[in-house]
């Protein structure tokens, strides 16, 4: 009796399963390439407000024909510098996109670039959405405790320090010692006293209402923009902290071409505002020919040492330069470096006193 011997032939089979596989694939980027043609992303949130270096979790919208078929992978941002973001697929089997900020400022124009896989992980496409968000990351300065400012005497405005001064309003009454101005004794009150001491007027400091900050600080690039940009955010909530804490208003002007606008600054919220406002987004910044030789703070870029040294000569001690070069702001003497490492409260002392 023969046997029947059923076998499988090697080379037919080998063709016939690389044949099916191929068909497989071809089948899996036509699919995938039609999803791609017909799928968009879409972001729940208008606008996102968080402090620098933190994270914050957007749902977002997969539309496609069948999104089964397609499965994002990874999200990068090419239109903004300073800004991470990863994507997260949860349990649901809904997609979430996490952002982070590594620098402070306004980012309105985001375009994302998602690359997108197939299900069976054959073929990837890459697409750029238009998100519509707009990211506001706040300096890290913000949320950092402010130090009582220490009041010059001499410091002349509009506004009581809760310091001893030579203003108008009185401060304190304390005993009369040889050296002090006669001028300050309270006569009246001496000589209603049985002893012989003698009751003199201490006055309180007197400081600006208002203080006004000009942003002259140019960039060439959208990085060098962000990495200035960060720097200024981060030298406005120092000083600006400082002010609102003894009850002075803070006015940020800031060139739109010709044209000058301001921000005013008078409470915490409305600081946050400011620092993310709409000139962190400008194309290009302003000069400080922009700027009338009335603005007490000037901030300027590193870019023009003669500059720098001609508007310290204006303002001794109120030019700040910021410098995002790695080994620092080299400026001229009668203005201040600033790295973002710097401890700004002697210079917002500096211009309460001018």
């Amino acid at each position: 009796m023969t046997a029947l011997l059923v076998g499988v032939a090697g080379p037919p089979t080998a063709a016939a399963l690389g044949f099916s596989m191929s068909f497989i694939a071809a089948v899996s980027l036509l699919l995938s390439w039609l999803s791609a043609r017909r799928a968009g992303v879409k972001v729940a949130a208008k606008r996102v407000r968080l402090f620098k270096e933190e994270s914050r979790t957007v749902p977002v919208q997969v539309m496609s024909a069948s999104s089964s078929l397609m499965s994002i992978t990874s999200v990068s941002f090419h239109s903004a510098t300073g800004i991470s973001g990863t994507v997260v697929h949860v349990a649901d089997g809904s997609t979430e996109l996490v952002i982070t900020p590594k620098l402070a400022g306004r980012s309105d124009k985001l375009v994302a670039v998602f690359e997108e896989v197939d299900i069976l992980g054959l073929f990837a496409h890459r697409k750029e959405v238009n998100l519509g968000l707009v990211v506001e990351s706040l300096p890290l300065a913000l949320k950092s405790p402010a130090d009582p400012l220490r009041v010059s005497p001499i410091a002349v405005g509009e506004n009581p320090a809760g310091a001893v001064g030579t203003g108008q309003e009185l401060f304190a009454v304390t005993e009369y010692q040889t050296g002090l101005d006669t001028r300050d004794i309270m006569w009246k009150r001496a000589a209603r006293m049985s002893d012989d001491r003698i009751p003199m007027r201490v006055r309180e400091a007197n400081v600006k209402k208002v203080v006004t900050v000009g942003l002259a600080v140019t960039w060439r690039s959208d990085s060098e923009r962000a990495a200035r940009v960060d720097l200024i955010a981060e030298a406005l909530a120092q000083v600006g902290k400082d002010l609102l804490l003894i009850g002075t208003t803070l006015e940020v002007e800031y060139a739109v071409g010709t044209r000058v606008s301001s921000i005013l600054v008078s409470s915490l919220t409305q600081m946050a505002d400011a620092l993310v406002g709409p000139w962190g987004a400008l194309e290009a910044g302003a000069g400080p020919s922009a700027f009338s030789r009335r603005v007490d703070l000037l901030i300027m870029g590193p870019d023009d040492p003669d500059e720098v040294l001609r508007q310290a000569e204006l303002r001794p001690g109120r030019v700040l330069v910021v410098s995002d070069l790695p080994s620092g702001a080299q400026v001229p003497g009668g203005a201040v470096a600033f790295t973002g490492n710097e401890d700004l409260t002697e210079l917002a002392a500096e211009v309460l006193a001018r």
